[in-house]
């Protein structure tokens, strides 16, 4: 477990300022919260249900503890302003959305290249998972990053919606994971080459109006990511799969 939790902690110090929430005003003016994450050129990733049909009211990042002040620091709001999109899958059926932002991060999360055609049903079966998000907590004064781990449980193919397969991961699905990445541990051993956007968390398999927590969380592959990004012409270049 040491292992397992010193990587975790790499990761969350590598990649944390890459990962914002979006709270959205919804049409019946229910305020939602959803995770988007940075890839390069000030390109972010979210769902496509977080944005779709919903009005953005705010974009902040998660500052965390202050040990000399004894507190907690405001949300950097406002730091970010969304210069073109929501942009979505050309495909209605898939899940997925993405934005440009006015000012760069400095951080970014490397995208994985396991492309839909190299997995077979139980392609990374098992390996350890970190979702980094912003799920709603009970009674808490603010949208706060969470880093929690998983293990990818299986692949499944939906008989309805997208062509492309999706991850079964072993994360409580959660309504602010809605749009957060999931980090992959191909090998635990090298901390940043060994580690990869597995996909991005998507509603979660429920029945019958069943709240999220009790469904299986669901993750798309990359597939469907690189090519939305291509469909609108912003994939950066440090994401582009080598020939």
């Amino acid at each position: 477990m040491g292992a397992y939790s010193d990587w975790g902690k790499e990761q969350f110090g590598y990649y944390q300022k890459s990962v914002i929430y979006l709270e959205v005003e919804k049409e019946d003016m229910e305020i939602g919260i959803g995770t988007a994450f940075h890839i390069g050129d000030g390109v972010f990733v979210t769902a496509r249900h977080v944005v779709e049909g919903n009005t953005i009211t705010e974009i902040a990042t998660d500052i965390g503890y202050d040990p000399f002040r004894g507190a907690f620091g405001e949300p950097a709001k406002d730091n970010l302003r969304i210069v073109k999109g929501p942009l979505y899958h050309p495909d209605k059926q898939v899940d997925l959305a993405c934005f440009t932002v006015d000012k760069v991060p400095t951080s970014q999360l490397p995208l994985g290249g396991h492309l839909d055609s190299f997995l077979g049903p139980h392609e990374l079966l098992l390996h350890r998972t970190l979702v980094l998000g912003f799920p709603r907590v009970p009674i808490s004064a603010r949208p706060h990053l969470l880093a929690c781990f998983g293990e990818i449980n299986g692949l499944i193919e939906l008989y309805i919606g997208s062509k492309h397969p999706s991850f079964v991961v072993s994360t409580t699905a959660r309504g602010g994971f809605s749009g957060a990445p999931v980090l992959v541990a191909y090998d635990e051993q090298n901390k940043i080459t060994g580690t990869a956007v597995l996909g991005v968390v998507i509603e979660s398999l429920v029945r019958e109006g069943s709240p999220p927590e009790i469904g299986y969380m669901t993750v798309t592959t990359v597939e469907p990511i690189y090519d939305m990004l291509e469909h609108h012409g912003l994939l950066p270049d440090s994401q582009r799969l080598e020939a």
